[in-house]
């Protein structure tokens, strides 16, 4: 991924990769929606 300007999305579940080989990337995790969220998604479609 170094090698190249593209924007990478890499998904996997929490125990699914090696964190040591991805060097400098900022992981993130998908929260659970709540009630009022998925109604706000919903409507927003």
């Amino acid at each position: 991924m170094q090698n190249y300007t593209s924007v990478f999305i890499l998904i996997s579940r929490p125990h699914g990769y090696d964190s040591s080989l991805f060097e400098g990337v900022q992981p993130v995790q998908i929260q659970p929606f709540n009630r009022e969220g998925k109604s706000t998604f919903i409507h927003k479609l």
